[in-house]
């Protein structure tokens, strides 16, 4: 979850308002009825729609990053070496890996 507070599970009460308020639809109910994001339906603007929603402090727009992960694509990526590979893409279950298609027909994450 976006600006998700450390003691997310023990503070959140899977009311299910930040859900409703998400207009991208990308919050859903996840593992033991809390919310999570499902990067198949699409992506999170950072609209904090869903902060504002949450009246018990599971998110807190104070944190300096929303996520508190970050991906990084390493040097030997054949993607960004100029082969075509999908292959995290392909095993990222949370469809969190997008590939942009670049000038020339090749496709980045």
């Amino acid at each position: 979850m976006p600006w998700a507070v450390a003691a997310f599970t023990e503070v959140c009460r899977r009311c299910d308002d930040c859900i409703k308020a998400c207009k991208e639809s990308v919050l859903v109910v996840g593992d033991g009825g809390f919310p999570t994001v499902d990067f198949s339906r699409g992506a999170c603007t950072f609209c904090a729609d869903c902060v504002g929603a949450c009246e018990h402090g599971a998110l807190d727009p104070g944190l300096a990053q929303p996520w508190s992960l970050k991906a990084h694509v390493a040097e030997s990526c054949l993607s960004m070496r100029g082969i075509t590979c999908r292959a995290c893409g392909d095993a990222c279950t949370a469809r969190a890996i997008r590939f942009l298609l670049q000038t020339g027909g090749r496709a980045v994450p």
